[in-house]
């Protein structure tokens, strides 16, 4: 039987990456007290809430695609402030800002729609000492 797979950057989720520096992809390792942005794409048909463990972030700019229904929908929608989870819809562009800390070690962040949890929608994140080699 064909099961779906959902991914983030054409990744799904392996258990065992971001265990040791190994086997974490160099874009998911990150310093302790780090200060990023990062940016969520929607190339699905479906509007997918991108969840962080352990981190908090702002959202900076929200691009939404012109065929999108989030200017019908975005009424009574509050961006400002803290959050861990973003609703990205369909062909839309979402830009946080965050520093990872308050702890070293593996994070998680993944859609927050548990069946594409099930569905390898998550990833592992690697917070390390920023005297650790890359």
């Amino acid at each position: 039987m064909y099961q779906m797979v959902w991914t983030i950057n054409g990744r799904v989720f392996e258990m065992d990456a971001c265990m040791d520096m190994d086997t974490c992809p160099m874009d998911e390792m990150v310093n302790l007290h780090e200060t990023m942005a990062w940016e969520w794409i929607n190339h699905s048909p479906i509007p997918h809430p991108m969840h962080m463990h352990n981190v908090q972030f702002q959202i900076v700019q929200q691009t939404p695609s012109s065929a999108s229904s989030y200017a019908t929908v975005n009424q009574g929608f509050v961006d400002t402030g803290w959050k861990d989870t973003v609703l990205v819809w369909p062909g839309e562009r979402v830009k946080i800002a965050m520093t990872f800390g308050p702890h070293m070690g593996m994070y998680m962040y993944h859609c927050h729609i548990l069946e594409h949890e099930d569905m390898t929608m998550m990833r592992n994140l690697m917070v390390m000492e920023p005297m650790m080699p890359m």
